[in-house]
This record gives structure tokens, sequence and C-alpha cells, in this order.
């Protein structure tokens, strides 16, 4: 079974689990890249209005074939309570169908539930299936080690899912 790791981040904490994750499983990651710059306050405000909307916002292409994929791992941050615009695109510009995903959330503070929710309806709407999903905090007193160490568990637990034919 041939896996796939793909994510957005934009502070670089969901990109420590994703790569943890993918190294853990000796599979490939792929970050997705927005068109649209999202820096300082009025980025940070539009940011969230554009979750809160569920924006799809333009990505640059991932230059990879997902069909060549069975399961998708999918990372997020999570903005006001939802997923973050990028990942929204990527999921609606990609066939699901027979696939099985994994989504995982990054956040400071709270809303995990609701963006796993979002994504899970999603994936189901675009014909996948979605297998399991993690929330990995990251605000406040948590280092990069415990995310990485948490990304680790996460591969961990997908060792003999992956090595199934």
């Amino acid at each position: 079974m041939k896996a796939i790791v793909i994510y957005y981040s934009l502070t670089g904490k969901t990109e420590l689990a994703a790569k943890s994750i993918a190294e853990t499983l000796k599979i490939k990651s792929k970050k997705l890249e927005e068109l649209k710059l999202r820096k300082g306050l009025l980025g940070f405000l539009r940011s969230g209005y554009d979750a809160i909307k569920e924006v799809n916002s333009e990505i640059k292409s991932l230059d990879i074939n997902i069909s060549d994929y069975d399961l998708i791992f999918i990372g997020t941050p999570v903005w006001a309570f939802k997923p973050v615009p990028a990942i929204n695109a990527f999921i609606a510009n990609t066939n699901f169908a027979g696939k099985k995903a994994v989504a995982f959330v990054t956040m400071g503070g709270s809303g995990d539930k609701n963006t796993i929710k979002i994504l899970k309806e999603k994936i189901e709407a675009k014909r996948g299936t979605l297998i399991a999903s993690f929330s990995i905090r990251t605000g406040g007193l948590i280092k990069d080690a415990d995310i990485v160490e948490k990304g680790k568990q996460i591969g961990k637990e997908f060792i003999t899912f992956q090595a199934q034919p």
C-alpha cells in the first residue's frame, strides 16, 4: 500500500508533525503552497476570515499523481475551528474515490473536533474514507520535540497498515 503525507503549514508546527510521520513510515511528504501571502496582522485576520468562510485558496501544483497513492495523510492547522484554505483547495481538487485518508490537525488551543468533522465530510463528499484522525496541541509550553514525537507516534500506528499489499 503506497502512502503520502500532504500538509499545509504556516508557522512550521504542522510541518514538524508531517515530516515526522513521513520519516517514520519512510514515505514522501508534500507541503501545499498558497499563491496568497498570509503575513502580518492583515494576513492573520484574512486567514481567519477565509477559514470561517471555508474558502479554497489558490495553491501551487504538487507535481505528483495522487492516483498513485492508496493512503493519504492530510495535515492542517486549525484556523477559526476549521481547516485552512489550502487544504480545502487540495481536497476540492482531488479525486478520493477508493482512497483512505488520515487527518491530523495542529492547534494552539481548540477546534480540533470541528476541523476533523469538516475534513471527514469533505473527503467523503469526494468518495474517500477517513479511517483515522489525530489532534496535536502545539500552543503554550509545547516544545517542538513534543510535536515531532507525536508525529512519530502517529506514523508508528500505520507501519503495519502501510506494509499491506
